[in-house]
């Protein structure tokens, strides 16, 4: 009975050695040629055939790395080409430094995390609805093919240059790097606000505003650890009409506060812990600290007296004036 278990199996079931042979290879072939995740491409070193569709540099670890339709990188030294990436079907529009990462932005709404010094892919991020924004935002007319230049002697760009343009335009200003202690990258849209954690692009939240709001990627302020957007709304009766919106302030783990502003208000960066928002010529310019949401009384203002401890640095105007010292309704 036990030279029964034992024995071994049929030879009718075990396979030829070269029908083995040839699964293994078989294997092999498919690992080598399979799918490559994103569609990424890396080239070390050599001569770039890009045709950069930006000015957009941007120095790190000793390169200078440029938007190509990739990511190229030169040694800043000698202005030799250190590699490329690339992603297939896809373009690189913005490019900005977040911790030791440069983050590029795509057309087709992915966000990618690349080391400089060895050129590794550390991670993509899909945003949700980045790519609509990105080629079709805004009006019909930015996409739309224009009629031929008259007068200036000079053909009109294509419908697909101006679209690229629009898109490079936006993309410049949907990427916001912020150190922290704990560096982070706020991704923003108009229906849309996403963080994710540098070091592993962890995401950290998404915040959407209201029906009738939006958010203003082009009006945001960073300091040392935190961001502050402006969320303007319109008034829901169809017209588009603005009214009062809010400045909302930003840290890693979420929104921390908000203040209500007018339709035209706008953040800057004062400090790395303030930011000045002018907010029209009746409430003027206040400066706020971004930590918190609190207004800082300016050092000539009548609340100085009253406030625990004068702000350091930069002495920012009064609320109710400019920059300049002149009142905002002059």
């Amino acid at each position: 009975m036990v030279r029964t278990l034992l024995r071994k199996p049929a030879s009718r079931t075990a396979l030829p050695p070269i029908a083995v042979l040839l699964v293994l290879l078989a294997g092999a072939a498919a690992y080598a040629n399979r799918p490559v995740p994103f569609g990424d491409r890396v080239a070390v070193p050599g001569v770039s055939d890009a045709r950069p569709v930006s000015s957009e540099t941007l120095a790190a670890d000793g390169l200078e790395l440029r938007i190509g339709p990739g990511l190229e990188a030169y040694d800043s030294r000698t202005g030799a080409h250190r590699w490329s990436y690339r992603r297939e079907g896809a373009v690189a529009l913005g490019l900005v430094r977040s911790g030791g990462d440069a983050v590029v932005v795509w057309d087709d709404g992915l966000v990618t995390a690349v080391r400089p010094g060895d050129h590794r892919v550390r991670w993509h991020r899909a945003v949700p609805g980045l790519d609509s924004w990105l080629r079709h935002g805004g009006s019909a007319a930015d996409t739309a093919e224009p009629s031929a230049a008259v007068g200036t002697g000079a053909p009109a760009a294509t419908g697909r240059q101006r679209g690229l343009a629009t898109a490079q335009e936006r993309a410049r200003a949907v990427l916001h790097p912020v150190d922290g202690p704990e560096p982070w990258l706020a991704v923003l849209t108009p229906s849309l606000a996403m963080a994710f954690r540098e070091r592993d692009g962890d995401i950290r939240w998404i915040i959407r505003p209201p029906a009738d709001c939006f958010y203003d990627p082009a009006r945001a302020a960073r300091t040392d650890a935190d961001l502050v957007v402006v969320r303007p709304c319109a008034d829901g009766d169809g017209t588009g009409t603005a009214r009062a919106g809010r400045a909302e302030g930003f840290g890693i783990d979420g929104r921390h506060w908000w203040l209500r502003v007018g339709p035209q208000a706008r953040p800057a960066r004062l400090d790395g812990q303030r930011i000045t928002l002018a907010d029209g010529p009746v409430l003027g310019v206040r400066v706020i600290d971004a930590g918190h949401g609190a207004p800082v009384p300016g050092c000539r203002s009548p609340w100085a007296a009253l406030a625990a401890q004068l702000p350091a640095g930069h002495c920012p105007a009064p609320a109710g004036k400019s920059a300049g010292g002149r009142s905002g309704g002059r």
